[in-house]
């Protein structure tokens, strides 16, 4: 039967019937023009009556927050009157506002968001252009200002010339701007950092100021470390062949202080794609690869976390790439890491190894041998906290993934199987979909043994066994009850992949053959 749309008087929408004995059937009827301008008129209103809700709230917090200044003595409008009569005095009086409340964080933060809301801000940009005793003088109150995000957030774009201008010029007023810009860039977005980023003159004004064994040198290094993060610009703005040689020195040469920022500074260079990690991995013969590992076996507790960073953002490189650390013996320390009384340190050791063995088969027999395995296994169990399991359960997964069947026996008789189902109850859908794909691929594996449990299956052969004593088949059951219709987990596959498994272990014939042939020792 034919059907058209007809377009009627009004913007109504209906179906008409080739046939009159044709039954009629739903059809999508539009809204007509009344009916349209009804609904608009509606939104309108709400939408009006939101943003007055919102002024209404910002000028009932911005009256507390005045009044709580007020109790606190301290007055902006008489600061204003006085910047507009005699700008030194405004600045000097509110300088000393600013550092009277610096030991107040609730009450210094309202104050430099107070101070955002007036025209103290303009006042304290164009002074930087009067003269050196004015510039000097907002320079002190706009540092004060730097520890704020809001107030950084809004000075950097008014003031961001003057201070590179300051900062090229050399003179008293250098170091001031170094520490302010320093201040504002760690709160600021990624596109006024990468507007810095694209003055090649500043990036070799700064890196100069890094070398010299002054008070330049921790808010120069500071600087470069906000500008690594924009890894777009790293590689496309020639950040990184400048950067390399003064990091590399600094490393070598530099004080305990900028050691910290060095390293930041070079976890996100090794972020920065393959070819700024090629550069990093072979720059002066691997001089710096060579001192990151002596400071992963060092006690600079300040540095381990960076320099883990680093190892694990080059693991996402080349084969050869990660052929070179492997040669530097860090798995050994990171087997040693993976105790570590901090969390974050473990965590951060799983994740560097979770990449290492996402490569080829024999970087993860490096890791077998360095025996990481079983602490390895010890923190995706219970125990360990919900952050560190998943970044072992990660480790664990890619090891199914790109080992061998003998890795694989392995790591299976290891009792890697019971943690891994464990976290199927994590939440972490992505986590979730991975281990049921390496349990599906592992019991696919084991069913190929031919039920003959020695060689390279002597455990793989009792995994499915294995998989119903931990639970396994509960918790993946449960899944699918959880998931049902099939909704939240569309885009990662936990259902499909939970009744994948749930298909590959439900073969009677293979498991009534091994169901009470499981070993009676070893770790399960």
């Amino acid at each position: 039967f034919l059907y058209f749309i007809e377009v009627r008087e009004g913007g109504m929408y209906s179906a008409q019937s080739a046939s009159a004995d044709e039954p009629s059937r739903n059809c999508k009827i539009g809204l007509s023009t009344a009916l349209g301008n009804k609904r608009r008129q509606s939104a309108a209103v709400t939408l009006r009556a939101k943003v007055k809700e919102g002024v209404l709230r910002d000028r009932r917090n911005s009256e507390k927050v005045r009044t709580e200044l007020s109790n606190a003595g301290i007055d902006l409008t008489s600061v204003i009157n006085v910047m507009s009569t005699n700008r030194l005095q405004g600045i000097r009086m509110l300088t000393g506002i600013l550092m009277n409340c610096a030991s107040q964080p609730t009450l210094s933060s309202q104050l430099c968001e107070a101070i955002t809301d007036t025209s103290i801000c303009s006042h304290l940009c164009d002074s930087l252009c009067i003269d050196d005793l004015h510039a000097s003088d907002a320079l002190v109150c706009l540092f004060e200002l730097s520890r704020n995000q809001t107030a950084s957030s809004v000075i950097l774009p008014l003031a961001s010339s003057s201070l590179i201008s300051f900062i090229k010029s050399g003179g008293q007023n250098q170091l001031p701007s170094l520490n302010v810009l320093a201040g504002m860039v760690k709160h600021v977005s990624a596109p006024l950092v990468s507007a810095l980023v694209q003055d090649y003159y500043l990036q070799s004004i700064l890196l100069t100021l890094a070398m010299r064994q002054t008070d330049c040198q921790l808010p120069a290094i500071s600087i470069i470390r906000q500008m690594s993060t924009i890894a777009e610009y790293c590689s496309n703005h020639g950040l990184v062949e400048m950067a390399l040689p003064v990091l590399n020195n600094l490393l070598f040469e530099g004080p305990d202080c900028v050691l910290t920022e060095v390293c930041w500074a070079l976890v996100h260079i090794a972020g920065s794609g393959s070819e700024a990690i090629s550069k990093l991995v072979q720059f002066s013969e691997r001089s710096i690869i060579r001192k990151l590992a002596d400071l992963l076996a060092s006690s600079n507790v300040k540095t381990i976390v960076p320099v883990i960073r680093i190892f694990g953002n080059i693991a996402t490189g080349t084969v050869d790439d990660v052929n070179q650390i492997i040669a530097l013996d860090i798995l050994p320390m990171f087997c040693y890491l993976l105790s570590h009384v901090k969390s974050q340190t473990r965590k951060e050791v799983c994740w560097a190894t979770s990449n290492i063995v996402a490569g080829t088969k024999e970087h993860v027999q490096h890791c077998l041998d360095c025996n990481i395995l079983p602490p390895l296994i010890l923190s995706c169990q219970v125990q360990e906290t919900i952050e560190v399991r998943k970044e072992a359960g990660w480790a664990l997964c890619n090891i199914s993934k790109n080992g061998t069947s003998s890795q694989l026996d392995y790591v299976v008789g290891h009792g890697a199987v019971p943690p891994l189902i464990d976290l199927l109850r994590c939440g972490d859908n992505q986590l979730v979909s991975s281990i049921l794909q390496c349990l599906n691929y592992l019991v696919t594996l084991a069913k190929g043994s031919s039920l003959k449990p020695t060689g390279a299956y002597r455990h793989l052969a009792f995994l499915p066994s294995v998989i119903s004593h931990c639970g396994g088949v509960d918790a993946i059951e449960q899944l699918l009850q959880t998931n049902t219709n099939n909704n939240t987990n569309s885009d990662n596959g936990v259902y499909f992949h939970a009744v994948s498994l749930l298909s590959t272990l439900n073969t009677t014939e293979y498991n009534d053959g091994l169901q009470n042939n499981i070993p009676s020792s070893g770790i399960w």
